[in-house]
């Protein structure tokens, strides 16, 4: 180990000295060795454990931002712009946070560059909204998300297999002009002993919807798919959006 160190030490001085005779100026400051744990934009890239994560400093902002929409009596629009600013950046590695920056986005909505600073009431919605991104990254912040996470095809397979646990389901769903059909699947325990479990969901157009685009039923069909596969689990508000 001391022989790498010095190796690593030597490699460094020669890596400055040629950017120097190169004019090219580098921020000693900065600078990270070689290494399997990086920092960067706020993130740390642990190639080891195959995660990445927040950093702990910037983790604290982000809670205190966010904690910003539920103390403050009036904000600008700049300032709830650089709320969701900070946390649609660090949603890339916060599980579940990103589809609330999405309803944060709509909430803050837009304004014309003459009001951008003009304080603005924090209203009901955007108080309870905080709430819930504070109980998200307070939840998630600190575990990160896979570095190299599974592409669908494989995380599918993983789940068939049984590997993901009980905790996760899949529903696919098709649609046509008559109607829409999903089938959620879900395993009734850890295994070993475990049993795949499947429920069939069917279901109508609500009246008046204009179905005849085939792209407009498929994504009409999701939130109804949803909605269903929601109350035969029993999980209330838990499930939103497709959109994650």
């Amino acid at each position: 180990m001391p022989g790498l160190l010095a190796e690593a030490e030597e490699l460094d001085a020669f890596w400055v000295e040629l950017c120097e005779s190169l004019g090219v100026q580098l921020n000693l400051r900065k600078r990270q060795r070689c290494s399997q744990s990086l920092e960067y934009a706020g993130f740390v890239f642990d190639t080891w454990r195959g995660m990445m994560l927040v950093q702990a400093g910037r983790l604290v902002k982000l809670l205190g931002s966010i904690r910003l929409l539920r103390e403050a009596q009036t904000l600008s629009t700049r300032q709830l712009d650089e709320v969701k600013g900070r946390a649609l950046h660090y949603s890339a590695c916060v599980r579940h946070l990103r589809i609330l920056v999405t309803e944060l986005g709509r909430l803050v909505g837009t304004v014309d560059e003459s009001d951008y600073d003009a304080p603005r009431l924090v209203t009901g919605e955007l108080r309870e909204l905080s709430c819930e991104m504070e109980a998200v990254v307070e939840r998630y912040g600190e575990a990160g998300v896979p570095l190299w996470p599974p592409v669908a095809s494989s995380a599918y397979a993983a789940f068939m297999r049984g590997d993901l646990g009980p905790e996760y389901y899949a529903l696919s769903w098709d649609a046509s002009t008559h109607g829409w059909a999903a089938l959620l699947r879900g395993w009734n325990s850890a295994p070993p002993g475990s049993v795949l479990r499947e429920e069939l969901l069917v279901g109508t157009w609500p009246l008046g919807e204009d179905v005849s685009e085939q792209q407009y039923r498929e994504c009409l069909a999701a939130p109804l798919a949803l909605e269903a596969a929601a109350r035969v689990l029993d999980l209330g508000g838990q499930v939103r959006s497709p959109a994650e």
